[in-house]
């Protein structure tokens, strides 16, 4: 807040009102603000929707299983991290994944599976793979609006933390 109030010093605009909000505005939209006499305001930033394919996924198919609610989400930014590991080849998601998707893909997922005793699928390591999703995320942005995560890419609850 202390740029905005230096900014609002130095266009000898005391008198104009200041708002939390302004700590996200630019320089540029600071000055304009305060030349302007409070008139000028910047437009409002996009909504960001952080995205995490689900297992044996990536970017084009995830936006291919989107595209109907992508295209409802008009003027919206929409940020996709993939899976960092190549799926194994031993994967029955994999398998199941290329019968629709077909071979031409590169299939990612976030963290390797293991079976319980159940026959459930198990992720050792969650905190610091969502640790790794979580920094690859903030490389796309410091925040998010909202999340969409299919499957795997609800492997912890630390995701949160992103959303502002």
């Amino acid at each position: 807040m202390e740029r905005v109030l230096q900014k609002q010093a130095e266009a000898l605009a005391d008198d104009i009102p200041i708002e939390d909000c302004m700590a996200e505005w630019s320089d540029e939209a600071l000055d304009d603000y305060f030349h302007s006499g409070g008139s000028v305001r910047p437009a409002p930033r996009k909504p960001r929707i952080l995205c995490l394919h689900g297992t044996a996924s990536n970017e084009s198919i995830l936006r291919m299983q989107c595209a109907r609610i992508f295209s409802k989400l008009h003027g919206m930014e929409i940020h996709i991290v993939e899976g960092p590991l190549q799926c194994s080849e031993s994967s029955e998601q994999l398998q199941l994944m290329k019968s629709f998707f077909g071979e031409n893909h590169k299939y990612c997922e976030y963290a390797p599976a293991q079976t319980d005793a159940d026959g459930r699928r198990t992720y050792p390591d969650v905190e610091g793979r969502c640790a790794e999703i979580e920094a690859r995320a903030r490389s796309l942005s410091d925040y998010f609006d909202g999340l969409l995560g299919f499957s795997q890419a609800c492997l912890g609850d630390s995701h949160h933390e992103l959303i502002s």
